[in-house]
């Protein structure tokens, strides 16, 4: 006897089949053995489990009982909507940052490449008493490696020559 037989006698012995196939199946058991001695094991495992079954008595009342589902379930929905509203923050900011970052670079790259293009003139001031003031025997030699990167300006005055 194959599984597809095997179900089909529990689906018999359930009440799930139509009035056609009952009648079917009631012949094929009549006339084989095998389907005769599974039905008897089948309905003698249904009546055993439906027996010993051991009745629950809810402590509460019904409308109690289906209240704190209720409530549980409420809950639950309370705490997923909550889980998406920190899921769209967290995509927010999974974008947003490393974009901030990106905006951030190219205005510094921006503003050194303006720079670059309209260097501004040295000038050197001593401070006398406090006050900053312009020294007219002051001189300057700049340096500019421009594959490194770098401009070195020696500030001197003409007297300390």
């Amino acid at each position: 006897m194959n599984f597809e037989q095997q179900l089909k006698l529990q689906a018999y012995l359930d009440g799930e089949l139509s009035a056609s196939e009952r009648e079917e199946v009631r012949a094929w058991i009549e006339r084989d053995a095998e389907a005769k001695a599974l039905v008897a094991e089948l309905t003698w495992a249904k009546s055993a489990l439906t027996a010993n079954e051991p009745e629950v008595k809810v402590p509460d009342s019904r409308e109690f009982y289906w209240s704190k589902i209720s409530r549980e379930i409420e809950r639950q929905e309370r705490a997923e909507a909550r889980t998406e509203g920190a899921a769209a923050v967290a995509w927010w900011r999974r974008w947003l940052a490393p974009m901030g970052a990106v905006a951030a670079a190219l205005i510094v790259a921006a503003v050194i490449m303006v720079s670059d293009r309209n260097p501004q003139p040295v000038v050197a001031v001593a401070e006398q008493g406090g006050v900053g003031e312009a020294v007219s025997d002051m001189g300057a030699i700049t340096f500019e490696d421009h594959s490194a990167g770098v401009t070195m300006v020696w500030l001197y005055s003409d007297s300390e020559i």
